[in-house]
């Protein structure tokens, strides 16, 4: 009597690692974890075999993602068979590559905000013409986009505010960064400046000539701004008459000028001296020879009343002119001791020191009368 046991192995093996458990979800730029999810792999056990190592990997390719290349997956699948032939289910393992990673600025915050003067065109072309760069942890080429800041006047001065340029980066799977701020600071610092040159309203003038005192008074500087250009907000202290300790005639008045923009700066003050002078003599108004006489040398009263006579002299800043006589010795003539000259002399001097031409007067003693008997 025979007895066949048929002993059979048509079994497959199974999996011991878990499905599902080699599966990962890793950052595009994590290259040593990519490393790490492609090394691994499943176990597998078998109902009679023990050393079911004969485990085949099919290894599959990167599969981008339609919306973001920088992301996909990749999906690895094992089978396994035993010393009989069965072959196990196919264990799958999906490594997944995503790029949730917003794009980084590389230019320091702050780096592009600079401060420039109003009238720095320039400055303002060169500061708006900077950018930021940045990096990507999985993308080299980020798009960059800008918008640009209007001009914000300040309250207080309308030359002056600020340009607020702002940028952001998207990378190729939609990540933006954070918004990178420039801030234009456009500043007026700079205080007007006098276009008419220094000295150039200094004059010297008269005492006597009050057409050109008013002129000279009426006389002002023009002033420019480097950014204001309606500078004319010009103010003028007006200076007292300062007279010369030694002539009351003359001496100065100082102008003073300041303009302010719209900023408030202030110039340098522009001066202006007004010289007042009294250079000129007194003239005579009594005409020359007017006082000479010629009188009997017995003509004490004439002679009296002759010497008693002086000229009259003006002066075209001092009503007060101080007139000095010289009195002259009598000359007696030499043919007649009776007869002769005396010779007298003025001179009229202003309260600035100016000092006339002399006056002459000469009064002439004669004796025409005969002698007279007395018997």
């Amino acid at each position: 009597f025979t007895q066949v046991i048929t002993i059979e192995d048509t079994t497959k093996p199974t999996w011991t690692t878990q499905a599902g458990s080699l599966d990962i979800t890793i950052q595009c730029s994590d290259a040593a974890a990519l490393t790490s999810a492609q090394a691994n792999a499943p176990t597998a056990t078998d109902n009679c075999d023990s050393d079911v190592t004969n485990i085949v990997k099919t290894s599959g390719v990167f599969v981008a993602s339609e919306s973001c290349g920088n992301s996909g997956t990749y999906t690895n699948t094992w089978t396994v068979k035993d010393k009989c032939g069965n072959t196990s289910d196919s264990f799958t393992q999906v490594i997944t590559i995503e790029d949730t990673t917003k794009p980084t600025w590389t230019t320091q915050a702050g780096s592009l905000d600079i401060t420039i003067q109003c009238s720095d065109a320039a400055g303002l072309t060169s500061a708006q013409a900077n950018a930021p760069v940045a990096t990507d942890n999985c993308d080299s080429d980020v798009t960059i986009e800008k918008t640009s800041g209007q001009f914000v006047a300040s309250e207080s001065c309308a030359n002056a505010g600020t340009y607020t340029n702002s940028w952001t980066v998207k990378d190729a799977c939609g990540n933006t960064s954070d918004s990178f701020t420039q801030v234009i600071t456009i500043e007026d610092t700079t205080k007007p400046t006098w276009t008419t040159q220094a000295g150039s309203l200094d004059v010297t003038i008269q005492c006597s000539d009050a057409a050109a005192l008013t002129s000279a008074q009426a006389n002002a500087p023009t002033a420019t701004d480097n950014c204001d250009s309606d500078v004319t907000n010009i103010v003028k202290t007006s200076g007292v008459f300062v007279a010369s300790e030694s002539c009351r005639n003359s001496g100065t008045y100082t102008n003073t000028w300041t303009v302010k923009d719209k900023c408030g700066n202030v110039s340098d003050s522009f001066t202006q001296v007004i010289t007042i002078e009294d250079t000129t003599k007194p003239t005579w108004t009594t005409a020359p020879t007017a006082l000479n006489i010629t009188l009997q040398c017995s003509d004490t009263a004439g002679l009296t009343s002759a010497q008693a006579n002086a000229p009259v002299a003006t002066d075209n800043c001092d009503s007060d002119v101080t007139i000095e006589k010289t009195s002259g010795q009598f000359v007696a003539s030499e043919s007649c001791a009776n007869a002769g000259t005396y010779t007298n002399s003025w001179v009229a001097k202003d309260n600035c020191g100016n000092i006339t031409d002399a006056f002459t007067q000469v009064i002439t003693i004669e004796d025409t009368t005969k002698p007279t008997f007395n018997g």
